[in-house]
């Protein structure tokens, strides 16, 4: 499970930008976890992880329906 554990942290790593906020949110939650039963945390990792991805998607859908955009 441990091994399991850390290329799932990795894999996240690799898909935030270590310069940006909440990505070192994310990335700090992450590294504070080394018990799959902190639920507290989990709970905590996961509802970030869903407003981070809701906001990529919006950031997305507008590139896509005005052009490029600057942030």
């Amino acid at each position: 499970m441990r091994i399991e554990m850390d290329t799932l942290r990795y894999s996240i790593f690799l898909h935030l930008n270590p310069d940006k906020q909440p990505d070192k949110e994310i990335q700090a939650l992450v590294l504070s976890l080394y018990d799959a039963s902190d639920k507290e945390r989990i709970d905590h990792l996961a509802k970030l992880t869903q407003r981070y991805f809701k906001n990529e998607w919006e950031r997305v859908k507008d590139e896509a329906e005005s052009g490029r955009l600057k942030s």
